[in-house]
């Protein structure tokens, strides 16, 4: 008994002791208050609103009508949205390898001290990241319109036949693919980049002074220490992929048919478009579930020992 109410007058000694912390600091908590208040407000209140909405039918007008788990059940039974889900996951597979490994190559010939005029093409690389999605998307609509695009009339030049790209199933997704590989690729480029230039020289040219040579030197010492970038990397890339929502809504708009429909264009048009709010905030519960899963077993398979 006694030890339980010494340890009560310690918690509570604790608390008084904060108390009079933020009481005697209240002026930095004042300017600093903005941020909390806001995150509160659009942050906090709307994930924990949004998850009571998923347990109802709404509209967003009439009143809530209690619906339980039936939106979480309809969502399995929904072939759309079972077809977004696969779609997501396709264009995922294919664009992981050009936000992975091809910008750790462009990164390796920048950091290369063979590469000339490396802050030329360090800006070049970069500068599809800052590009607006809608001006990627009306140049890329240009490039691969089938009649008039460029791609088509290069194909044309070498005798191969005009490619339906944004008409037909399959080269509608390799449009989206090549699309995201070049709008994205900046970023994580920028990312390496950064990890090879953190690695000690004295360690490479210990490295040389050994006898290994640049292959080995390669995957031996810059793969081990650049892990941390390359589980980031993967990470991100695989959050933007599963959220995906830009380049086909204004690309293809989930065409043709549902072929290049993501989840996230599906949440969108049930919110927004059909205003069943209940379902699509059931299914943004869904979405982040997916991320969840995914990125902790992406750092439990990348957080093994060196």
């Amino acid at each position: 008994m006694a030890v339980e109410q010494a340890q009560l007058r310690r918690e509570k000694s604790k608390v008084m002791h904060t108390l009079e912390q933020m009481r005697k600091n209240w002026v930095a908590y004042l300017f600093i208050s903005p941020f909390y208040i806001l995150f509160a407000v659009f942050g906090l209140f709307s994930l924990l609103f949004s998850f009571y909405v998923s347990f109802h039918r709404w509209d967003g007008l009439t009143p809530m009508r209690w619906w339980g788990v039936k939106n979480y059940i309809d969502l399995f039974r929904d072939d759309v949205f079972l077809i977004s889900i696969k779609n997501t996951f396709i264009l995922l597979l294919w664009d992981i390898p050009f936000k992975v490994f091809t910008p750790l190559v462009l990164a390796t010939l920048l950091n290369s001290h063979l590469t000339k005029l490396k802050g030329f093409f360090r800006t070049g690389y970069y500068l599809p990241e800052v590009t607006s999605a809608v001006v990627v998307a009306i140049v890329f609509s240009f490039f691969f319109n089938k009649n008039t695009g460029i791609i088509n009339y290069l194909l044309g030049k070498i005798g191969i036949a005009p490619i339906g790209w944004l008409e037909d199933r399959f080269w509608a997704k390799v449009s989206l693919v090549l699309l995201s590989a070049w709008w994205s690729q900046g970023y994580h480029m920028v990312v390496y980049l950064a990890g090879l230039q953190s690695i000690p020289e004295e360690l490479i040219e210990a490295a040389i002074v050994d006898g290994a040579n640049r292959f080995q030197i390669f995957t031996r010492i810059t793969l081990p220490l650049l892990r941390p970038m390359i589980i980031f990397s993967a990470v991100i890339a695989t959050n933007a992929g599963i959220q995906r929502f830009a380049e086909p809504y204004l690309l293809t708009g989930g065409g043709p048919g549902y072929a290049t429909l993501t989840m996230l264009q599906y949440l969108f048009g049930k919110a927004f478009e059909s205003f069943r709010l209940g379902y699509a905030s059931a299914m943004g519960y869904v979405l982040f579930v997916m991320i969840f899963l995914l990125s902790l077993v992406q750092l439990k398979l990348g957080g093994g020992r060196r």
